[in-house]
């Protein structure tokens, strides 16, 4: 149990490693239950 929780915080932290790495702007939204979240991504970056 204790090691598939491990698990899934590596894997948020490495999404969030890759989003701050490529996205030009996040936007997050919520809406009832649902969350929206809105990146772009400008393909001139580095």
């Amino acid at each position: 149990m204790q090691e598939h929780v491990e698990e899934e915080a590596i894997v948020e932290e490495t999404s969030l490693r890759l989003l701050r790495n490529f996205a030009s702007s996040v936007q997050h939204q919520q809406y009832q239950d649902t969350e929206i979240i809105t990146v772009r991504i400008d393909a001139n970056a580095s």
